[in-house]
């Protein structure tokens, strides 16, 4: 589940996890076959992305 901080505080839970961003891409050439290196850099550049924005260390994960 997905939720707001606040509706979370609401129900009296406490979250799991905090998602810090989310990327869409497509990266098939078929339903069967992906373009696993577009894969790769896409996995890659949103990795970086989150790095710089929230000041992780992917190698600390």
């Amino acid at each position: 589940m997905v939720e707001r901080n606040a509706e979370a505080a609401e129900r009296g839970v406490q979250p799991y996890a905090e998602l810090l961003g989310t990327r869409m891409a497509n990266s098939a050439f078929h339903g069967t076959r992906l373009d696993v290196d577009h894969v790769a850099q896409t996995v890659d550049g949103f990795v970086g992305q989150m790095e710089r924005t929230w000041g992780l260390d992917r190698h600390s994960m």
